[in-house]
């Protein structure tokens, strides 16, 4: 599991990096959008699997901003994607610690804070968390309509007094009360599942209970690796949290919303009610005016000379608890204090019941004048709950209408807030509304804007002139629950969050498409190739074994016979090479994606504007040639934000937009893949790179006289060589593009810079289309066979001494009208001289952008071989590139034809 999350992150983060920085230039559109809130939503809850907290907490945050910003409440602008790229940043280094750790940093947590810190300031409002807030418990007992709440558990009975408590301190207006029976499925150790490991990290666990689902057979005939397990379970959660927590096992668990109000459960003998009497008196006029640490003290008093086992002791320790925890959370008494209160004298919990008529509440706003706090107290008293005509309500809720049309209609003021205590105050209590409808009223009016409470307003005034207002709790829409494992498909489909037609058809498009996806580790490929090149060489083994029959045992038959075989088996052989190749076959873009990201950040930080294309991303490679080029293309892009491209106001003033293109290129040709990286900048002046390569020692005078311009382009490739005035943490140390040229060599490719003065560079690489399996001409000298690269071989041709020509102290060839410059293979591997024959044997072969020819002793046929590094003291001589064995037995030596020349 831990494997798929790490590939199928990583996929998901690459993603997200290209919908950023697409959105930087259509920040609008809502398709780049949705596939990137889809690729964070996919890594968070993904990352719930495993115990990274920090991890899942900063991706959380990121996917509920994008929420927003995909909703249209935020604008993404540069400044928020720096932000997202740090943070996924570091979500990618964070995958690395757990593939190579397993585990996260110590640090984990205090960095997940402070990226969180900073991506919230991209959002300034308050969003949805999956933290707890301490808001007021009382809008959570009664604000929702209890008709959907499901009937309580058999073993809800048995819940302990403390835990009853401790759950109903946790909720918040942000959760509810679910209790869950999971049930786990019997093979489930066997699917690497840890059923209490899972119940222990259930969001809001406040208690649970374990039993056995059957009875436990004898010790000789139990199973232990079949779960015999039945879990009673208790949270306070959000129902989206919580159906997130259990998307994988819907059909093991069964969860119903309970009322909050069924934990407060009151049990004993009831007590003398005339010691409770004054106290409940007094106890509710201290609830209503405000006075907890009156209440507590007189609690305190009564619990001294009460007995545990009576009722009534039972109320008092849940109306101090009660008490102490809104104390500490700044919080208001309300309406369970009371119903508690009053139980002490009915021998009933009734928390519908309506609340006594205050005295005189305190409506004094903290940020209000002091004549506007006079005024609504005048009012509230004018207020009397028996005794409320229509006309009285009509002047109060004109005058209300009046104070609002004070100020700016959407601007948040104290008035608001007056107001709304006022409509909260009045229109339920005149009325003697139900206790739920009065808190559904109350909730609502706070939601409400100014325009909506005048709204509001108006609308009872009309009532009040037909007769009379009805105030009704609003409707609550229950909220979607977990099927149950007998509930049918339809139902379990209305669990889903509602998607889009288009997001439909998409969703089915991606899974038509990821089910013909196989993912498989490298790993395993390679060990599939290493395979194919023992294959390979057993192969090349038949046509030595037909010659040696042939030859030395004389039996034409079996060496035809054999050479029959070969046929067969070279094709099989070879088919199963193309296969094994194809497999290995990667696109371009799995390494062009990584530099959009670069070139943004480098642009930004260079104050340049430039645009990068990518072409040819399609364009297929071996997997460890695509690897390869990872780091000589940051070099060469690089280089040509730094030195190619100019600053803006460079370009406009050349006559030039203002905006430069770096252009990645990719053209298959052949066997062979060309990458090209161009820009449109000023380009590489010759006569510069002759000055300062001369200067840095890196040509003689000599050299600098009969250098072409081509020539001189080359020479940015030599080690140490650098065009910049100043050494930036960017470019100018001179080991770059010998980097670039190191690199693409060993990889049996070759580097070539072109360029235009004031029209800008190309630097085009060419690199052979796999490096696992390469076909080479064996060739002989002094009696040793030697192999080079079918890749840059033209032609073989048998020369006349006679027509060989020498120019300066260089022999040459024309063939064909083209002069090639001939080297002696043996002068270069200094072996023993051959005897001189009248012609030469020449092998034209590419080098660079020209063509030489090598002087050998013989031909021989190409054979396909699985290359070898050189290892021990080999390793030290760059002119092999490697070994391969042959079907004789025989090593053979790869020779690496540039730095032979090189080396001369």
């Amino acid at each position: 599991m831990l494997e798929a999350f790490l590939s199928e992150s990583r996929d998901n983060l690459e993603t997200a990096g290209k919908c950023f920085l697409a959105l930087e230039d259509a920040p609008n559109n809502k398709d780049i959008m949705d596939e990137l809130f889809r690729a964070v939503h996919t890594i968070k809850g993904s990352s719930g699997l495993f115990d990274i907290h920090a991890f899942t907490q900063v991706v959380h945050v990121a996917e509920d901003i994008l929420d927003n910003a995909r909703e249209g409440a935020l604008v993404l602008d540069s400044g928020h994607i720096d932000t997202f790229l740090d943070a996924f940043d570091q979500v990618n280094a964070w995958l690395d610690e757990l593939e190579n750790q397993g585990s996260l940093a110590s640090s984990a947590s205090e960095t997940a804070a402070e990226l969180i810190a900073k991506l919230n300031q991209i959002m300034p409002v308050e969003l949805p968390s999956s933290t707890t807030d301490a808001n007021n418990i009382d809008d959570v007992a009664i604000d929702n309509s209890q008709s959907y709440y499901g009937e309580l558990p058999s073993w809800f009975s048995k819940l302990p007094q403390d835990q009853r408590l401790k759950a109903y301190l946790a909720l918040d207006t942000n959760s509810q009360l679910f209790s869950i029976d999971y049930t786990p499925d019997a093979a489930c150790f066997f699917s690497g599942d840890d059923p209490l490991h899972f119940v222990s990290n259930l969001p809001g666990l406040q208690w649970f209970s374990a039993s056995s689902l059957n009875p436990w057979p004898d010790l000789l005939a139990l199973d232990p690796f079949s779960a015999n397990l039945n879990f009673q379970i208790l949270v306070t959660s959000d129902n989206d949290t919580l159906q997130h927590h259990l998307r994988y096992i819907p059909e093991q668990v069964e969860i119903s919303m309970l009322c909050p109000s069924s934990l407060i459960n009151i049990q004993g003998e009831m007590g003398d009610l005339g010691l409770y009497e004054e106290f409940c008196k007094q106890a509710e006029l201290s609830v209503v005016n405000g006075k907890p640490d009156e209440l507590l003290r007189n609690i305190s008093t009564l619990l001294s000379m009460s007995g545990d086992e009576l009722y009534q002791t039972q109320a008092l320790h849940w109306l101090e608890a009660l008490i102490k925890h809104k104390q500490t959370h700044a919080q208001d008494l309300g309406t369970v204090e009371l119903a508690l209160i009053r139980c002490m004298l009915s021998g009933e919990l009734a928390l519908d019941e309506p609340p006594i008529k205050p005295e005189k509440p305190n409506t004094k706003e903290e940020h209000g004048s002091e004549d506007e706090s006079e005024a609504l107290n005048q009012q509230i008293d004018n207020l009397d709950a028996d005794k409320v005509d229509n006309e009285l309500l009509t002047a109060l809720l004109e005058t209300q209408v009046e104070m609002l049309s004070l100020s700016d209609l959407d601007a948040q003021d104290t008035r608001l807030s007056s107001v709304q205590r006022i409509l909260n105050a009045a229109l339920p209590q005149a009325l003697k509304t139900s206790l739920v409808a009065k808190a559904s009223f109350s909730e609502k009016l706070v939601a409400c804007s100014k325009a909506e409470t005048i709204t509001i307003i108006q609308s009872a005034l009309e009532k009040l002139h037909n007769g009379g207002i009805d105030i009704d709790a609003p409707e609550v829409a229950p909220p979607p629950l977990l099927p149950s494992s007998s509930a049918s498909s339809e139902e379990a489909s209305s669990t889903e969050q509602q998607v889009s037609a288009s997001d439909i058809s998409s969703a089915k498009d991606e899974k038509t498409a990821a089910s013909k996806v196989l993912r498989v580790d490298q790993h395993r490929i390679d060990t599939l190739m290493d395979l194919v090149g023992e294959l390979i060489v057993a192969k090349n083994a038949l046509p030595f074994l037909a010659k040696k029959a042939e030859e030395e045992f004389d039996v034409r038959p079996l060496a035809k016979e054999i050479k029959s075989q070969y046929a067969a088996i070279n094709r099989l052989s070879d088919e199963l090479q193309a296969a094994v190749m194809q497999i290995r076959m990667v696109p371009m873009s799995t390494v062009f994606q990584r530099f959009p990201r670069l070139v943004r950040d480098l642009a930004r930080k260079l104050d340049k504007k430039i645009k990068l294309v990518l072409e040819g991303e399609e364009t297929e490679a071996d997997k460890n040639v695509v690897e390869e080029l990872a780091d000589p293309l940051i070099h060469l892009i690089r280089n040509s934000l730094d030195h190619g491209l100019e600053m803006p106001s460079e370009r406009v003033a050349l006559g030039k937009s203002e905006q430069g293109t770096i252009t990645l290129r990719a053209i298959p040709k052949d066997d062979q893949v060309i990458i090209e990286v161009c820009d449109d900048g000023k380009g590489i002046d010759p006569n510069i790179i002759k000055r300062k390569a001369y200067e840095k020692g890196v040509i003689d005078e000599e050299r600098l006289e009969s250098i072409s311009d081509h020539e001189a382009l080359q020479l940015i490739f030599a080690a140490g060589f650098s065009t910049a005035e100043q050494v930036s943490d960017l470019s100018g140390r001179g080991v770059g593009m010998d980097v670039v040229r190191t690199v693409i060599q060993q990889s049996g490719g070759s580097v070539v810079a072109l360029s235009e003065v004031g029209q800008g560079s190309t630097m085009r690489l060419t690199l052979p289309l796999s490096m696992a399996v390469t076909r080479v001409m064996m060739l002989e000298v002094s009696k040793q066979l030697y192999g080079i690269s079918m890749d840059n071989i033209v032609e073989t041709v048998r020369v006349p001494i006679s027509e060989v020509q020498g120019i300066k102290r260089q022999k040459a060839i024309v063939l064909r009208d083209r002069l090639i410059p001939l080297f002696d293979l043996r002068t270069l591997l200094e072996v023993d001289d051959a005897e001189q024959s009248d012609e030469l044997a020449v092998l034209v072969m590419h080098h660079g952008d020209e063509e030489i020819g090598l002087v050998i002793d013989e031909f021989h046929e190409g054979i396909d071989i699985i290359q070898k590094p050189l290892e021990g003291v080999m390793a030290g001589y760059s002119f092999y590139s490697g070994t391969a064995l042959l079907g004789d037995g025989r090593v053979l030596l790869v020779l690496n034809i540039p730095e032979l020349i090189a080396c001369q």
